[in-house]
């Protein structure tokens, strides 16, 4: 492997102009349990298995169909998305509060089969997505720092993670750093990324409509007490239907909040808004604490 001025050449693939080497199988359990699975396989869900989705009210019946959508199959996973959202007053992990009155959580049903690739394939069309692109320029597109709109905070941020990612990069034949440059690259969800419409492009290619979104599953929110575990990204919005929705009132977003930053277990917390903890536990099915 050769590495100069940010481009990667690797001599052993045909084709392959990102230099990351093939992977190279991690061991069973390195990355945590999916639906009481390894990762070493394919796994389906079956038609008619209900997700969930914290949204804006009605967001789901959108003008534009065919996009990409994240969705959890587990309830609690909807519960902390729901209280990182209202905790962070509207910049939450995948919904976009203007009032706190405006959410909800969404149950819908899959209209069809969703099959998830094994992590193996799902590394090798993450390598080949970069095949012709220099590093650092893809890297840029990931996190486009010059978008209009974008304040001197934002800029900052998105220039370190570029340099992060590159970081990763170069050191990909150390530790598990492939397994780190994944993460940052399906944790920037840039619609418009050529790296990004190619790899989903390639498992799309392959009869799969869904990954693992790896990036909550193992990192969880900033939140250090909340953990997801059955979250996934549907390649197609269309593969699932509006069945209903739990609405988030403004009391529920005030104690939602307060969990978020103080943890599900706080019992002054559950006290004060008695009313929302008895209605998130009766949706979950069980007390949260």
């Amino acid at each position: 492997m050769i590495c100069t001025n940010n481009e990667i050449y690797h001599h052993g693939v045909k084709g392959q102009k990102w230099g990351i080497r093939r992977y190279q199988p991690y061991p069973k359990g390195k990355h945590g349990t999916f639906l009481g699975q390894d990762r070493d396989n394919d796994i389906k869900i079956d038609k008619g298995t209900d997700v969930y989705r914290v949204q804006q009210k009605g967001q789901f019946h959108t003008k534009t169909p065919g996009r990409r959508m994240y969705v959890t199959l587990d309830k609690i996973d909807a519960f902390n998305y729901a209280s990182a959202s209202a905790g962070l007053d509207g910049a939450g992990l995948h919904v976009e509060m203007a009032n706190h009155d405006t959410g909800e959580i969404a149950t819908m049903k899959l209209n069809k089969n969703v099959i998830i690739p094994s992590y193996e394939k799902v590394m090798d069309a993450f390598i080949k997505s970069f095949d012709g692109l220099k590093v650092k320029d893809a890297a840029k597109e990931m996190y486009k720092a010059n978008e209009p709109g974008i304040d001197k905070g934002e800029k900052v941020y998105r220039n370190k993670l570029v340099k992060e990612f590159l970081n990763e990069v170069k050191n990909i034949e150390k530790d598990d750093a492939l397994d780190r440059a994944y993460i940052s690259f399906v944790g920037t969800f840039m619609e418009d990324s050529k790296a990004k419409r190619a790899f989903f492009k390639n498992l799309s290619d392959q009869g799969y409509n869904a990954i693992i979104d790896d990036f909550d599953v193992k990192f969880g929110s900033d939140n250090k007490r909340q953990n997801f575990v059955e979250s996934i990204i549907l390649f197609n919005n269309n593969d699932v239907s509006f069945h209903k929705a739990l609405p988030i009132s403004d009391k529920d977003a005030k104690y939602l909040s307060d969990i978020w930053r103080n943890g599900a277990r706080d019992k002054t917390v559950r006290r004060r808004n008695k009313e929302s903890a008895r209605k998130f536990d009766k949706w979950v099915g069980y007390p949260i604490s």
